[in-house]
C-alpha cells in the first residue's frame, strides 16, 4: 500500500482516526474549514464542489480527513482544545499522515483546559457521549479512544 491507494479495509473490527474540530456557540463540534456541524452517529462525506461521485474521490480533495496519530493535528490550533477520535467506514484514500474516509463518527473525545464545562456538557450531548463524561485530571487523549469525554486538568 502507498501514498494515495485507495483501498477497502478488510478483517475484523473497527478503524479508528483522530481529528480535531472547533467547537460552535451551541456546542456543535465543526470540521476545521466547514460550516456544517457534525451529528451523533455516522456523518457522511459529501462532495463540496458539487460533482457526482462519492468521497474520497482521487481526483478530488472530498471526505473526511482523518490523521493516524494525535501529533499529526497539532498544525490545526484548534487541535489543542478538541481532539476527537473517530471510527471510519468504507474506501480510504491513503495518506502520509492519514486518509480521507467517506464515513465517520466520533468515538471519543479530549477536551482542552479552555473548554468552559457548559460548552463541555453541550459538546457531550451533541455527540452522544454526555454519560461518559470524565472531569478527573488524569484524562489524555489516549482516554477519549476508549469513548468518553475526557478533560485536560485546568492549569
Amino acid at each position: 500500500m502507498s501514498v494515495g491507494d485507495v483501498v477497502e479495509p478488510l478483517g475484523v473490527g473497527a478503524v479508528r482516526a483522530v481529528r480535531n474540530f472547533r467547537i460552535g456557540h451551541d456546542g456543535g463540534l465543526y470540521p476545521v474549514n466547514t460550516s456544517t456541524a457534525w451529528t451523533p452517529g455516522w456523518n457522511v462525506a459529501t462532495c463540496a464542489r458539487g460533482r457526482a461521485h462519492t468521497p474520497p474521490d482521487p481526483d478530488c480533495r472530498c471526505g473526511f480527513y482523518v490523521y493516524f496519530h494525535p501529533e499529526y493535528t497539532l498544525d490545526q490550533p484548534p487541535a489543542r482544545q478538541v481532539l476527537a477520535v473517530v471510527e471510519v467506514r468504507g474506501v480510504m484514500e491513503i495518506g502520509t499522515r492519514g486518509a480521507r474516509v467517506p464515513e465517520a463518527r466520533v468515538v471519543g473525545l479530549w477536551l482542552g483546559p479552555k473548554v468552559s464545562d457548559e460548552l463541555a456538557a453541550a459538546i457531550g450531548r451533541a455527540v452522544d457521549r454526555s454519560d461518559n463524561f470524565d472531569s478527573s485530571s488524569s484524562c489524555t487523549p489516549a482516554k477519549a479512544a476508549a469513548g468518553v469525554v475526557a478533560r485536560a486538568p485546568v492549569r
